[in-house]
């Protein structure tokens, strides 16, 4: 392993964790849940050491590393090169979760107030990822439904793709403790609490959390897109999305039929 990170010019600490997880879903599909998770079930005692970051710059990451942490877990919507290949050649494991691009876009725009072409063009990039992925293979794709309906089932699937052995009640003692409810809860006691640096959108570093991350009341692409907006988006994501800028069914097919 290390061999291979040198010849992409990357400078591995001495010693690797033993498990790296990249967390490349969609944004705003429900992929700072599965990090949550994932470190959840990678860290059932205190003296296992498991380190997390948002951090699209997946090489600079893995370099900074202190060389005693166990499993490191990386959230990126975009990574880089390093991040790419560590996809292709299967040396981490990836979990990526995705919804339709449209949800995605107004949940950004309502939550960051980001500026709507902008999200667009970020949308496009999350699908073109989205497909490599699907391609590539060795991903465990998580419907963000999924998430919602059935998250006992949606935590046993991440558990069992990291090899972690956890029984019944963990899995729903885990599913409970990241519930929307309670990441709502604990999101809007962050901006409360003042424990965040002053700063828009600052992250809680061990959660990645933020004031405002969960919305109470989600607003749908059919109110707050206008009929100009939404056919921008169809546009631009065509090769992506269907008519009614669900994703395509091809894509879809395959996201379900991928084997991690």
């Amino acid at each position: 392993m290390k061999g291979k990170f040198v010849r992409l010019g990357f400078n591995a600490p001495r010693r690797l964790p033993a498990m790296i997880v990249l967390l490349t879903g969609m944004f705003r599909s429900g992929s700072t849940w599965a990090f949550n998770v994932a470190k959840a079930l990678l860290s059932p005692e205190p003296q296992i050491l498991v380190a997390g970051a948002y951090n699209n710059d997946v090489g600079a990451a893995m370099a900074a590393l202190d060389e005693n942490i166990q499993h490191f877990l990386i959230k990126t919507h975009m990574p880089d090169r390093v991040g790419h290949m560590l996809i292709r050649h299967r040396v981490a494991r990836t979990i990526c979760t995705y919804c339709d691009p449209l949800d995605c876009i107004v949940s950004s725009m309502e939550v960051f107030g980001s500026r709507f072409e902008d999200t667009v063009a970020l949308a496009r990039g999350a699908l073109a990822l989205l497909e490599l992925q699907a391609k590539v293979g060795g991903v465990l794709f998580i419907d963000h439904d999924a998430i919602e309906a059935r998250p006992d089932e949606t935590v046993g699937a991440i558990a069992c793709y990291l090899g972690c052995r956890v029984d019944a009640p963990d899995i729903r003692r885990i599913a409970g403790l990241f519930s929307k409810a309670n990441m709502a809860r604990f999101a809007d006691n962050l901006s409360r609490s003042g424990l965040l640096a002053s700063g828009a959108w600052s992250r809680d570093p061990g959660t990645l959390l933020h004031p405002g991350h969960i919305r109470s009341c989600p607003g749908t692409p059919d109110r707050l897109l206008a009929p100009e907006q939404r056919r921008y988006a169809l546009d631009q994501l065509a090769a992506f999305v269907d008519r009614d800028g669900r994703l395509a069914p091809g894509l879809r097919e395959r996201l379900r039929r991928a084997e991690p």
